[in-house]
């Protein structure tokens, strides 16, 4: 189970009988509490837990008095994050009504789990900085993502000195010594010199590049094939055991396997546009 950072886990426990109850909580530093163990019907017991720090908590309810019993379980706590598709948008592709509340922790953990699922087949899409070093001794370095929203910054090393280079596109007619060209299509960056192809100095590791990677905005039917595919999760959940992920007129339509998810035939079809390319040499 996992949970937002700053929230409030509901923890339980049902011991064999009515007993004397204690939670011991050991946080992700290591830090022991002990919260109020509240009676809510017995013998089932509950608490709540604060949770102000990512990572993993471990709950040990121990027993005593009549009975004697010890039982451990955990949580996750993870901070806040983008996915690829809202919580109300999810509601309404799965037609569940906005005070619903049925489920709500589930399809929050589907909502990460699709997007990181997703992207698996697109690369990264959502919005995130990153900073890529390559060698020198070239005229062009080639970012590896696909989807790159800006760069922020382009150095490189020339022995102890530091050179900020500034982006001067050959049509705008403002040049200097120390420029790039950047293709928006294939995210070749070319060093420019007053204009002219130029060499980046030669070093292992010296020409920097940090760029927002990403699409923005989101194209819809991204969003559309998030909720799909976190559709077919859930439908699946409420449905009877069955032969798994066979054409039978019903949601499966076929299935392929990414990251140990299925993820329908369709799901692929709508992403086809934004797949992964082979990684640039």
């Amino acid at each position: 189970m996992s949970t937002w950072l700053g929230d409030i886990y509901a923890a339980s426990y049902t011991a064999p009988q009515t007993a004397t109850v204690v939670l011991t909580v050991t946080a992700p530093d290591g830090t022991v509490s002990t919260p109020a163990v509240v009676t809510s019907a017995a013998p089932t017991y509950t608490a709540t837990v604060p949770t102000p720090q990512i990572g993993t908590y471990l709950l040990v309810w121990s027993a005593s008095g009549a009975v004697v019993d010890v039982f451990v379980d955990q949580f996750t706590v993870v901070s806040p994050s983008l996915a690829l598709i809202s919580f109300s948008e999810l509601k309404d592709q799965l037609n569940i009504s906005v005070s619903d509340t049925t489920g709500t922790a589930k399809l929050r953990r589907f909502m990460q789990s699709a997007s990181d699922v997703v992207q698996n087949i697109t690369g990264p899409i959502l919005g995130q900085m990153r900073t890529e070093f390559f060698d020198g001794h070239r005229e062009t370095i080639v970012l590896s993502p696909r989807w790159v929203q800006s760069i922020t910054t382009i150095t490189e090393n020339l022995g102890t000195t530091v050179f900020t280079l500034t982006e001067q596109p050959l049509s705008a007619g403002n040049f200097t010594q120390y420029g790039y060209t950047w293709d928006r299509d294939t995210h070749k960056i070319t060093r420019r010199a007053n204009g002219l192809t130029a060499w980046f100095p030669d070093g292992r590791g010296n020409v920097a590049v940090t760029y927002k990677q990403g699409i923005n905005p989101l194209p819809q039917d991204i969003t559309d094939a998030t909720g799909e595919l976190i559709r077919h999760w859930w439908e699946n959940g409420q449905m009877p055991g069955r032969a798994s992920f066979q054409a039978q007129g019903g949601d499966d339509d076929g299935a392929i396997m990414v990251m140990g998810y299925a993820v329908p035939n369709r799901v692929i079809e709508m992403l086809k546009p934004y797949e992964r390319g082979p990684s640039a040499a």
